[in-house]
């Protein structure tokens, strides 16, 4: 239910090749060879099946992709294709319940849908055992909607998406790519508008409508179903045709054609948004996936701007520092693609100096191309990029789809991927000579509070019709037909294996460097990618003796350079190498990452250590990182739910409180001095130190070699005297009861609530994290379904339980329409106040299936990498031992409806709620002065101003 963006350096390897299809009855594999192999076949009602096998693993990735996107609706019918997505969700002819709380129940992950401008996707992944239930689901739904569809259901979802519209655009910079969009094509290109849609046309959307829609573009020719992982093509076959194979093909379709259509003329315009700085952004269209200027343009955007090696962030950024942050990306679709640079203008800087510069060096780039050395580097981080992304099996799902449906080849993102490092800098640059051609120029400027962006939308016409468009192409589905006798039987769900399955996890691996050091390894056979994380205690509540943002910030200057290696040479060997770096503070800890090639790994560890060990923090990097930081910063305040967490976590804690900022976003201000090195230094020495890191490895390393690679690098390194100065982080818990916080958001679209307790510290126990699930944790939950199934008044909750060691909050979260805040606070008390009471404790239904759906999902949520370190990190932090993950079934077997309700009733009914609104004060503050009388106002820092 959301557009989901795909990497760009996967979304460019493309390149179209002949595919061999089959309309047997017994339908035939084509298994062409390749690094992600695959095998695939069409189903004589022309579903096609693209099936890649690895049983490393339990669990089966589906994707179910529907070639039919925004692109195909017609005029007036803005946003049609999001909208029956939306309607997917909520039952069918044989199945009445959620498919998204029926897939959770199966263990499910990443389940969702998306709605892009050329097609509509379904996912989810499943352990094995559950693979028939969900094609059963998925099929249903493809074969047997119409008679679930309601006026009720409708006019509900039509509220759900206007929500989510509003929550979207609220974002900062949600509203440039709708813009980007309306500029850069045509009036009448099927790009022009945004998958969301226009108020005007949703309103419109008749039951009618939706049903013809479906009956339109949902037949089983117009699909492709791709399973990925632990089943084998005869098993897929088998299980394609029982599900699938009866449902109509659907009638012929009208495809559009690629039309990138340059435009005539330069073209400006100006938005203004809720941005800490202001922008340039310049957008060109450009050839369509797949076309022979795809991968050279891919490597273009790279060694552009696509890090801080680029070459337009050396020049903005470090020599002229006119900018704080540069980029540039190519999202290839199918008709058209679109090559955008975006420049985050320092404050000093003056606009037209940043567009001369920018002029400049794209002169430079086509004329001399890249040097071999930034190609070298692109292409080295384009391997780890493909590696990073294909760890999971719904992404390789995601590759064979996109190149099947984009280039009618599945395999084409990694053939091109080959064709990329046989180019050459001059075909490169020869490549380039598009971004001569006219292009878009998007400036984006603060918005003062209270802007009404909406009524600046809709007064920006963007590009003028052209008349060049091309006539689409019919593709008939004559000769193509469903096959009853393999019909599944739609009397009964299919039945799912053990409920309780004990995951199979490779046993963690310790060992402990003379110097005290501790090194934790997590096994990966097989995988090429190796993942490092230096883990270190501290964090941001160990921030009280310094200025605030001061441990974040310290782990990002690491990079910037070391007594032996300036910040140049660090950003050319990290390139290199192909090493993928990030780092990050929370409330207990800060970290450094490592993601890099397994042959490259004891380099890149060398590397690491060298800046960890030795950072030289120079006025100069630091001037030029906090720039970028306080942009990064600022940007969270205007993200309601980080800026929510922030200010919620000063009210609970109170001032001075070690866990009273959670992020900087509170703090940072355009104004606040750069950090001083002496501070930055003093830090380090504190808490970046040998007896205060653990190195968490995952891969296909041995210990030995992991030993024998770090001794090398930290066996010499000694901690300073003393202990680590850990903060205590101890908090009086207040009296029961609630109190009220309001922040005006003028003009504001939705109210953004928040609700705000202490839960006890994280243990083994699982029951107040089950609990939290079923009642406001997630989608499905009870309040998500009132409050956006029922009502329509959200797109949706959210609900953390925080993962710290000292005493955490549980945060919950929901955006609302304006003019519903006062009834969704009516709503939220009423539901809490019932399950206290014990008047609607939560089902043993909802718990069991709860439990079950985590218990299933475990090896989902290790399957990559990123995953395992992440998980294996949190619980070394929360004090667990190592076989948590292992035990954890058994845990949730124990865990009842009674279990749950007892926790999470203990919290409710002993907590303080703290509540937190955001939104339009003129509209807002009257109910909730009749709901909070002693209703307090906080600035738009969010500090007390009554």
């Amino acid at each position: 239910m959301e557009r989901i963006a795909i990497g760009a350096r996967l979304r460019r390897l493309a390149l179209s090749l002949p595919v061999v299809f089959s309309a047997m009855i017994g339908p035939a594999w084509s298994t062409p060879a390749a690094e992600l192999p695959f095998k695939q076949l069409r189903l004589p009602n022309g579903l096609t099946v693209l099936v890649h096998e690895d049983h490393a693993v339990p669990l089966v990735s589906i994707g179910v992709w529907y070639r039919v996107g925004s692109a195909d609706e017609p005029t007036g019918r803005s946003g049609f294709a999001h909208l029956f997505e939306h309607l997917m969700f909520y039952g069918s002819e044989h199945y009445e319940g959620s498919f998204i709380d029926a897939m959770h129940a199966l263990g499910g992950s990443g389940v969702n849908g998306t709605t892009s401008l050329d097609h509509t996707v379904y996912y989810e992944t499943v352990p094995t055992e559950a693979v028939d239930r969900a094609l059963w689901l998925e099929s249903d739904r493809m074969g047997h909607l119409l008679g679930a569809l309601t006026q009720q259901r409708l006019d509900t979802q039509r509220g759900v998406v206007e929500n989510e519209r509003r929550q979207r655009y609220d974002t900062p910079l949600g509203r440039a790519w709708p813009r980007l969009l309306r500029h850069v094509f045509p009036a009448n290109h099927p790009y022009h508008r945004d998958p969301i849609g226009l108020p005007a046309d949703l309103a419109k959307a008749s039951l009618d409508d939706v049903k013809a829609w479906f009956r339109d573009h949902y037949g089983a020719a117009n699909v492709v179903l791709v399973l990925a992982g632990d089943i084998t093509p005869d098993e897929a076959r088998n299980k394609a045709m029982t599900y699938f194979a009866d449902v109509a093909p659907g009638p012929e379709q009208d495809r559009q054609q690629p039309w990138f259509a340059p435009l005539d003329a330069p073209s400006r315009s100006v938005m203004h948004d809720h941005v800490a700085q202001r922008r340039v952004v310049r957008a060109w269209p450009v050839p369509e996936a797949g076309s022979p200027s795809d991968a050279a343009l891919g490597l273009v955007a790279d060694v552009l701007g696509g890090d801080r090696r680029s070459l337009l962030h050396r020049r903005l950024v470090e020599t002229e520092h006119l900018a704080s942050e540069v980029s540039a990306e190519v999202t290839p679709m199918g008709l058209a693609s679109i090559f955008v640079i975006s420049v985050a203008i320092s404050d000093h800087a003056d606009v037209a100096a940043v567009e001369r510069v920018l002029d400049d060096e794209l002169r430079r780039f086509i004329d001399n191309g890249p040097s071999a050395d930034d190609l070298h580097r692109t292409l080295a981080h384009a391997e780890t990029d493909m590696a990073l992304l294909t760890e999971s099996l719904s992404a390789r799902g995601e590759v064979l789809a996109r190149g099947l449906l984009q280039h009618d080849n599945p395999w084409a993102s990694l053939r091109q991927r080959q064709l990329a490092v046989q180019l050459t800098p001059a075909h490169v640059a020869r490549e380039a000579v598009w971004l001569l051609r006219p292009a878009h120029t998007l400036h984006v400027l603060p918005a003062h509070d209270g802007f009404d962006g909406e009524a600046e939308d809709l007064a920006d016409e963007g590009r003028a019709a052209s008349a060049a468009k091309p006539a689409p192409v019919r593709v008939s589905t004559a000769g193509l037909h469903p096959v009853a006798g393999w019909s599944a039987d739609r009397r009964q769900l299919p039945a799912v294996g053990e409920a309780f399955p004990e995951p199979r996890l490779p046993a963690l691996e310790r060992a402990r460097l003379p110097n005290g050091a501790e090194v934790i390894l997590a096994p990966r056979p097989g995988t090429d990618l190796v993942h490092v994380r230096f883990l270190f205690d501290g964090g941001t509540a160990a921030e009280q003796r310094y200025p605030p943002g001061t441990a974040p910030f310290t782990m990002s200057m690491l990079r910037e350079g070391a007594t032996t290696t300036d910040s140049r040479e660090v950003q050319e060997r990290e390139g290199w190498l192909g090493v993928k770096v990030s780092d990050g503070c929370d409330t207990d800890t800060c970290f450094l990452d490592l993601a890099v090639p397994r042959r490259r790994f004891a380099d890149a560890v060398t590397l690491a250590v060298d800046t960890l060990r030795h950072p030289t923090f120079l006025s100069a990097d630091i001037a030029r990182r906090h720039a970028a930081w306080l942009s990064e910063s600022t940007s969270q305040e205007a993200d309601a739910y980080q800026f929510a967490a922030d200010v919620m976590s000063r009210l609970l804690y109170g001032e001075g409180h070690p866990y009273a900022a959670l992020a900087p976003s509170i703090d940072a201000h355009p104004s606040m001095a750069p950090f001083d090195s002496a501070v930055l230094h003093a830090y380090h020495g504190a808490f970046i130190r040998p007896d205060n890191v653990r190195v968490v490895v995952v891969g296909d390393v041995s210990l030995a070699s992991c030993i024998d690679t770090l001794a090398a690098v930290l066996g010499d390194w000694t901690a300073p005297p003393g202990p680590v100065p850990l903060p205590s982080t101890a908090v009086a818990v207040p009296e029961p009861g609630e109190v009220a916080y309001l922040i005006d958001r003028p003009r504001a679209g939705q109210s953004h609530i928040a609700i705000g307790m202490f839960a006890l510290p994280a243990g083994d126990d699982v029951a107040l994290g089950v609990a939290n699930m079923v009642f406001w944790g997630a989608s499905g939950s009870r309040l998500d379904n009132l409050l956006r199934d029922t009502k329509g008044w959200s797109y949706g909750v959210e609900s953390t339980l925080a993962q710290q060691r000292g005493p955490r909050p549980l945060l919950f979260q929901v955006p609302v329409q304006t003019d519903r805040t006062g009834d969704a606070i009516d709503a939220v008390r009423s539901e809490v106040a019932a399950l206290v009471n014990n008047h609607t404790p939560l089902a043993e239904e909802a718990v069991d299936a709860t439990r079950m759906g985590v218990a299933r999902s475990i090896v989902g949520m290790l399957e990559s990498g990123d995953a395992m370190l992440a998980n294996v990190s949190a619980q070394r932090v929360l004090g667990r031992s190592d076989d948590f993950w292992q035990r954890l079934p058994t845990l949730l077997r124990q865990t009842n409806a009674a279990a749950a309700n007892s926790a999470i009733q203990s919290v409710l009914s002993n907590a303080r709620m703290t509540w937190l609104i955001m939104g339009d004060r003129s509209v807002v503050e009257g109910p909730l002065r009749q709901r909070f009388p002693s209703l307090r106002l906080l600035d738009a820092d969010g500090r007390a101003i009554d």
